[in-house]
């Protein structure tokens, strides 16, 4: 039975209403509906928002990770109150949800075995080595060199590289960077494990084998098998080892200890070619699962009329480890700000515009499912609309609106449109609002409605900061400001009311980019192209470009897949934001693109980051 099936109505007899506002569990194990309707339904109510967010914030949700038991049950909800309400069914085959496939994790495959050749010594799976998740399949028979820290960096003038002849080889690296007298380590960008395959797959290598930091890890320490959200592989076999198994590949030359102590103590390279000849055979499967979409709709306005989307995610990071800032500790997220509060405002304005709907506008109700994996909700569904949608006039997204502190409110988005400043200026300077209201131009976001501008569709992204729980446990129900949430959700209906009260469509513009933006990534320059958040092939996909960036100017255009950067193959999203990194303003750097069937190169001149946008 399809998960669409098993969201048509649930016995009633089930489902208990809140009691002095908290659900009963049951409701919560069965997927039933939630808060009943107040006197008003069309009232936007802080007891309602607190029920919807306590629900789908409970333990009993499990973090709500997209493609797991507790995220199609948080989706099974949403369905029921979108039907209870009123809405109609736009997701597939009649149903409120839209499925959409991704890839969820790596496991191991049949086929992994690492020897030593001529030495008969075969290291255990999982005991002795094991893959890492980015690892390309596959097999051979390999020489081995030691190449430090594995890091080329000319502008510090450090390259375990220089010298060494890799091609075809597998390349033994320690993890991090050389260690610095009194703490820390050296070139901290570097120290990414998917940047240093990448260096070495650049020179040519074969493999990479990741050894432990002789002062930082265990001996027996190995790697997690972790999916790191991108589809596409390293380019080469990428494996991690015990401290036992890298000693036995160095042999005579000295151990890790000795290595790592020679290295941080000159900062000198201490690369070699080793005696050691390995067979190395990888084979990883990947594990793809449905994520869903919550589609309903509100078709008042008539086939004709305009639609505005309000939306915001539902998933969040499930048991923790992949997105958390606590990755050590296996435990519930909640995500109670992160996105249940913006979940409840699209399920409390969906009631309230049922009981009083537009009269000009037609309205979409979306809840977003795996936008924390990478967007991927968003992304699907603006590139496969249902067809009962004509035209999309604006996008309204909620994305932790739980925090109201100080009053301070952002909006992300204010310049995609010229009618988005003095609306919210109007909004705002009534008595019941009256925030302080942060404008941000900047149509792109790590949030959905980044899905939509790159569609030329207005957007207006409402937020009410970061906080210490941010992606981790402790982002629980009892720390949210429901009274002011209520405000904010208050205001959204009121810009929404605005809009249906124009005899225009809202007009849409390219928006302006914050002199500190491209900065804020910690890069010195941009290039202006924004990530398709949804791609899973090979390169660097983009959905988009700034009107003026260096990437306009090259003629870059949205669709584009970029395969290379200078002599740099890119493979994924991590492989350009190494070049970035690596990049200095001014410089001219000819990439490589696939456009359709055809593929060409562009000269892109970076541009600076620290005095416009990214």
């Amino acid at each position: 039975m399809s998960l669409r099936s098993s969201i048509a109505p649930l016995s009633r007899s089930l489902c208990i209403p809140s009691v002095a506002g908290t659900l009963i569990m049951i409701a919560a194990l069965s997927g039933c509906s939630g808060p009943r309707g107040s006197s008003s339904d069309a009232e936007i109510l802080s007891e309602e928002l607190r029920d919807h967010v306590a629900w789908l914030a409970s333990d009993a949700l499990q973090g709500r990770r997209s493609g797991t038991p507790s995220g199609d049950r948080a989706a099974r909800y949403l369905a029921n109150e979108f039907e209870r309400y009123g809405l109609d069914a736009v997701g597939d085959d009649g149903g409120y949800l839209q499925a959409f496939e991704f890839v969820a994790d790596v496991v191991l495959g049949r086929d992994n075995g690492l020897t030593i050749e001529g030495e008969s010594v075969r290291f255990r799976v999982d005991e002795e080595w094991r893959p890492l998740a980015f690892s390309d399949n596959g097999s051979g028979s390999f020489d081995v060199v030691f190449a430090g820290y594995g890091i080329s960096s000319p502008e510090d003038e450090y390259d375990d590289y220089a010298g060494l002849d890799v091609e075809g080889k597998a390349v033994l690296v320690l993890p991090y960077g050389p260690g610095i007298e009194g703490g820390g380590m050296r070139f901290p960008t570097h120290h990414a494990l998917r940047r240093k395959a990448a260096v070495a797959r650049d020179r040519g290598a074969a493999a990479i084998l990741i050894a432990p930091h002789p002062a930082l890890d265990p001996s027996d320490f190995l790697e997690p098998l972790r999916f790191d959200s991108s589809p596409s592989t390293a380019g080469l076999l990428a494996v991690t080892l015990t401290v036992e198994a890298a000693e036995m590949l160095l042999g005579s030359t000295g151990g890790l200890t000795d290595l790592h102590t020679r290295i941080d103590g000159s900062v000198t390279p201490e690369s070699m070619t080793l005696e050691s000849r390995i067979e190395l055979a990888v084979e990883l499967e990947s594990v793809r699962r449905n994520g869903y979409n919550v589609v309903g709709a509100l078709t008042t306005a008539g086939p004709q009329a305009p639609w505005i989307v309000i939306g915001g995610h539902y998933d969040h990071l499930g048991m923790g480890r992949d997105g958390s800032l606590e990755p050590g500790e296996i435990a519930v997220h909640n995500g109670a700000d992160d996105n249940a509060s913006g979940t409840a405002g699209v399920l409390e304005l969906a009631q309230a515009f049922v009981a009083d709907p537009p009269s000009s506008r037609n309205l979409l109700f979306i809840a977003f499912g795996a936008e924390e994996l990478g967007l991927l909700g968003s992304a699907f569904f603006i590139s496969n609309v249902p067809e009962e949608i004509d035209t999309i006039e604006a996008m309204l997204n909620m994305d932790m609106i739980g925090r109201l502190t100080n009053e301070k409110l952002t909006v992300y988005g204010t310049g995609t449109s010229p009618a988005w400043e003095p609306l919210l200026d109007d909004l705002n300077g009534r008595d019941e609002f009256n925030f302080e209201l942060t404008s941000i131009p900047d149509g792109f976001g790590a949030s959905d409605h980044s899905s939509f501008y790159t569609k030329d569709i207005p957007v207006l992204a409402f937020f009410t900061g970061t906080h210490g729980d941010y992606h981790r446990p402790s982002d629980d129900t009892d720390l949210l400001d429901f009274a002011g949430q209520e405000r904010i959700v208050r205001m959204i209906r009121d810009v929404v009311t605005a809009l249906d009260s124009l005899s225009e469509m809202v007009a849409f513009q390219p928006s302006a980019q914050p002199e500190q933006s491209g900065g804020r990534m910690g890069f010195g320059v941009y290039t202006g192209v924004v990530p398709d958040f949804g791609y899973q092939g090979d390169g660097f996909a983009i959905s988009g470009v700034n009107d003026g960036s260096p990437a306009a100017m090259a003629g870059l255009e949205g669709g584009d897949v970029i395969l290379r950067w200078g002599e740099r193959t890119i493979r994924n999203i991590y492989d350009y934001t190494y070049a970035l990194q690596d990049g200095s303003p001014g410089q001219r750097v000819e990439l490589e693109v696939r456009r359709g069937e055809s593929v060409f190169t562009v000269q892109v001149v970076l541009g600076n980051a620290r005095t416009r946008g990214r």
